[in-house]
């Protein structure tokens, strides 16, 4: 699958286009960033305009005539092009806190991530073994969607949003009771493991009991050469760009949760019964939400 967010050429390419049209305060800005292209997807807006002597406003009118609609679109071409040419990822920007101070930095960047994230998922994801997923889910007797650490709340919430469209799911809530769990799945049910390393012995062990079962196991994990993903019958590759806590530790769960909301939006556009079910279940939310009110 493709993604349309970020399309069309590289940062430099698009410099190197409007160069000649560019006034001086905007040109200074494009010098900058010629020279120093391994670095400025980690600056800031402000940082680019005072290194490079130039203003906010230049900045601002910069990235337009760029074609970006946000500088934090602009930066996030500039890792992706960086990423393309095998340069390494930062953990942070440098020159940037993300911290109460820098507000306006810290949603900035996040912004940016999130957006890069979700991009580079969309390209990852194959339509057809999405497919494979989605008629797995609907001909299961039940789903049950694994993970750890991290993960664990974001297999929960997956179980509430397929269970939401009318299929039955669930999800444990340590990987000892996803081992159990597995232990008594059978062919017409389907196992979910959801990890952004993709590196868990204690997921192992529950792929391991399911695989004896003779139950199919879907992995989505941003690692496709790594022992869990080598291990799935149906693979959908995520992409966690983050390394706001530690180089090693990627705690992001958007991309594996973009893919969970996709698949929930396949299966209830895909059966009416779902639909029905979701009618259902809304109404009795409106309901607790009215016995709610008048305990207030």
């Amino acid at each position: 699958m493709t993604s349309q967010l970020l399309p069309g050429p590289g940062v430099l390419e698009r410099v190197l286009e409007v160069y000649d049209t560019l006034p001086n305060s905007e040109r200074q800005i494009a010098d900058y960033l010629l020279e120093h292209r391994s670095t400025v997807s980690d600056m800031t807006a402000r940082d680019i305009a005072q290194e490079s002597g130039s203003s906010a406003a230049s900045m601002s009118r910069f990235v337009r005539k760029l074609g970006f609609t946000s500088f934090a679109q602009m930066r996030f071409t500039l890792a992706r092009d960086r990423r393309a040419r095998g340069e390494a990822e930062p953990v942070a920007p440098v020159g940037a806190s993300l911290d109460l101070a820098h507000l306006d930095d810290a949603i900035d960047y996040m912004l940016g991530v999130k957006v890069e994230e979700l991009n580079a998922t969309a390209r990852n994801l194959k339509a057809s073994d999405l497919a494979r997923v989605v008629e797995l889910i609907r001909a299961a007797d039940l789903t049950v969607f694994a993970g750890v650490g991290n993960s664990i709340s974001t297999a929960q919430n997956a179980a509430f949003k397929v269970t939401q469209t009318g299929y039955r799911a669930m999800a444990p809530l340590t990987s000892d009771g996803s081992a159990l769990m597995t232990l008594t799945t059978t062919e017409r049910d389907v196992l979910v493991v959801l990890s952004t390393t993709g590196y868990s012995k204690r997921v192992l062990a529950v792929m391991d009991n399911a695989r004896d079962s003779g139950t199919p196991i879907v992995v989505i994990t941003d690692r496709e050469d790594s022992e869990l993903g080598q291990g799935a019958d149906i693979l959908l590759k995520t992409s966690t760009h983050d390394r706001l806590l530690t180089p090693s530790l990627r705690f992001s769960q958007s991309p594996i949760n973009f893919v969970i909301e996709l698949i929930t939006v396949l299966l209830y556009h895909g059966s009416s019964d779902a639909s029905e079910y979701t009618h259902i279940f809304d109404r009795n939310m409106r309901f607790d939400k009215c016995l709610d009110d008048t305990d207030d």
